[in-house]
């Protein structure tokens, strides 16, 4: 979404060539904050959220669909770092065979670590701070309801 708050305008002072630039008035004709621009992107997201729920009434258990897509996250998130490891290096670590980049492996499991220490803080959902909307992690929350 391109953000355009105002438009420069060629001036001339003292004979030289500036850009001035000039703000939009307020309040806006059509600000970005408008319930028309998010419409759409909030029927795709409740569209998720309803394809989720029906795919945790298919697993065993959500505890089995958090395993998969909770190390899926940690790898991606540790691999923005710089990290190696692949999801079978962390299975295997897992499983207690021998890895040959321990260090990477490690600091996905550390992020796992830390996963599980802010989930465990969530005892029931009233616990998740996303009932005000601050919740930097909405899909544990909506997991746990």
């Amino acid at each position: 979404m391109k953000r355009a708050t105002g438009t420069y305008v060629k001036s001339t002072t003292l004979g030289e060539v500036v850009q001035a630039f000039v703000p939009d008035s307020l309040p806006p004709k059509n600000p970005t904050l408008a319930l028309e621009v998010y419409q759409d992107l909030n029927r795709k997201a409740e569209m998720a959220l309803a394809r989720l729920s029906g795919v945790s009434g298919l697993v065993p258990s959500v505890d089995w669909l958090l395993y998969s897509a909770i190390r899926k996250e940690a790898l991606l998130t540790s691999q923005i770092e710089g990290t190696q490891a692949t999801l079978t290096d962390l299975f295997d670590e897992e499983a207690g065979f021998k890895v040959s980049n321990t260090d990477d492996v490690e600091e996905v499991t550390n992020y796992l670590r830390a996963f599980r220490l802010v989930q465990s803080s969530y005892v029931t959902p009233r616990d998740c701070p996303s009932a005000c909307g601050c919740c930097a992690m909405p899909i544990v929350c909506y997991l746990m309801a």
